[in-house]
């Protein structure tokens, strides 16, 4: 695997249910554990590939995160894509597209997992990269997001994605994390669905019905998605879930 990898984090959104605390500060600079959660994302990058090109796709408050961080964050190069408007997942990954060159790490500002996962979905697309769009995290805990599509896969092989998530699910199936590894193409592929799909997971479940592949690969660590002022409570930690 290079060490020189290219990732786009969607750190765009409004964070309403923080309350009061995103008035003044996009949620992906408000703290737990001790540093702001963008600092624990770019700090799982660097421990899983040593040095990385970072793409911010930025919305609401963008010029603090720009200001916060500049062009670098250790090891990471660090680049900016704006839109203040309110974008869902779908546009805001649109606004990198100008900036990858190659497959790419996808992230967004309020998921933290553990790093080893983000080298294991770069290392699974690279062996499988002519026959895959993307390999994608999928959690056995499902607590985390429970507004996040649930997975379908079979021997890795995703063969449903369901976005709105029903309320009950079937326990062999997967949680989407949004923590993923593209092809390039990719972009092309959100590009060219059709205009009433604003979500990344309503076109991955989209293309897997037309016979596109991707992968799912299962993720049963802790994880954490920070929606609300008790999130930033949180000391991180990943030890094994127990199924």
């Amino acid at each position: 695997m290079k060490k020189e990898i290219e990732a786009i984090v969607l750190a765009g959104g409004l964070g309403k249910r923080m309350n009061e605390l995103t008035h003044e500060k996009p949620k992906s600079l408000l703290e737990v554990d001790g540093k702001p959660i963008l600092s624990h994302i770019f700090d799982n990058i660097i421990k899983a590939f040593g040095s990385a090109h970072v793409i911010v796709a930025l919305g609401y408050r963008g010029e603090d995160i720009r200001e916060f961080y500049g062009v670098s964050y250790g090891s990471i190069n660090i680049s900016y894509v704006h839109d203040p408007r309110s974008l869902e997942t779908r546009k805001r990954l649109l606004l990198a597209k100008d900036n990858i060159s190659s497959s790419f790490l996808f992230l967004v500002g309020d998921v933290v997992c553990h790093p080893e996962q983000l080298m294991k979905v770069a290392e699974l697309q690279e062996k499988e990269q002519k026959f895959v769009f993307g390999t994608i995290s999928g959690a056995t805990l499902h607590l985390p997001a429970l507004t996040h599509a649930v997975i379908t896969a079979e021997d890795r092989r995703a063969v449903e994605m369901v976005f709105p998530p029903p309320s009950e699910w079937n326990p062999q199936q997967l949680r989407e994390m949004h923590v993923a590894y593209y092809r390039q193409d990719f972009i092309g592929l959100l590009e060219s669905a059709p205009p009433d799909l604003p979500f990344i997971s309503q076109i991955i479940s989209a293309a897997l019905k037309e016979g596109k592949n991707f992968q799912a690969d299962t993720y049963c660590r802790q994880w954490y998605h920070f929606t609300n002022p008790n999130d930033l409570k949180t000391e991180l930690k990943f030890d094994k879930h127990q199924i």
